[in-house]
């Protein structure tokens, strides 16, 4: 995944030896569920335009709101009604994790600036506690679930 991507290590020795026994459907029904929440936490940053330590992202410099605005209907394409960013975040699946991120090019300057041009960065990918602790109960209801059958 080309862009911008964050990815989020496990790292217990209990959890590697309890996936290691999973059978792959199981698995992959786990990875899946993880992988759509953690799409899910970054397009709630975007949407609300916070940062996922839940500060409020940095606002466009004065000249780019106003070439913004008088640009009609490309009035904040990235993160308003188009919802280009929004829509392009996505998860992959691989043997070494779960990546989730955007292939957009401006995914990445969106996620880390570009001091060049003197762009700030305006972090989405990541989690706060909250959705960390949104992970481990996904985590926790699959192993309810695999408990009971």
């Amino acid at each position: 995944m080309a862009g911008s991507t964050l990815k989020i290590k496990i790292e217990s020795g209990s959890f590697e030896e309890w996936t290691r026994d999973l059978k792959a459907d199981d698995l992959n029904r786990l990875e899946k569920s993880i992988g759509l929440e953690m799409a899910e936490i970054a397009r709630n940053h975007i949407e609300e335009h916070k940062t996922p330590e839940g500060q409020q992202m940095k606002p466009w410099s004065e000249k780019y709101e106003k070439r913004v605005r008088n640009s009609g209907d490309r009035r904040d394409i990235l993160m308003g009604p188009e919802r280009r960013l929004h829509h392009s975040i996505s998860y992959m699946i691989t043997n070494e994790g779960i990546y989730y991120g955007s292939n957009m090019v401006y995914a990445a300057v969106h996620q880390w600036g570009w001091k060049e041009k003197n762009v700030p960065a305006r972090p989405y990918l990541g989690m706060g506690p909250e959705e960390k602790q949104g992970i481990e109960d996904i985590l926790e209801d699959f192993t309810v679930r695999l408990a009971r059958v």
